[in-house]
């Protein structure tokens, strides 16, 4: 999935030892792609970066911006877009959600 979209929003879990692993497993996926110049950008939302924001930003500084579980709003003003369906279409799975234009 993360072949097909330019940004990658991640929506991670802060409290579940293996769903953390997840979580990071996917975000560091997400950066590979990125250095390989397959995503522009990678934005990490959800517990586990309202939880470690810092841990996360020091560990991971290739993460373009971490976001709390309610920040969608915030978000898409970062990407400087409208929440609309027409607009964007969203591809999501249990660990990772795409936008793509």
């Amino acid at each position: 999935m993360i072949s097909d979209a330019s940004i990658a929003v991640i929506n991670t879990c802060g409290f579940i030892d293996e769903a953390k692993k997840q979580s990071v497993d996917t975000i560091l996926e997400a950066i590979k792609s990125k250095k390989e110049g397959k995503l522009e950008k990678v934005i990490v939302m959800g517990c586990l970066s309202e939880r470690y924001p810092n841990d996360l930003a020091k560990e991971i500084p290739e993460v373009d911006r971490f976001f709390g579980s309610n920040d969608v709003p915030m978000i898409v003003s970062e990407l400087g877009a409208i929440i609309s369906m027409n607009y964007w279409e969203i591809v999501s799975s249990p660990r990772l959600n795409i936008l793509r234009t």
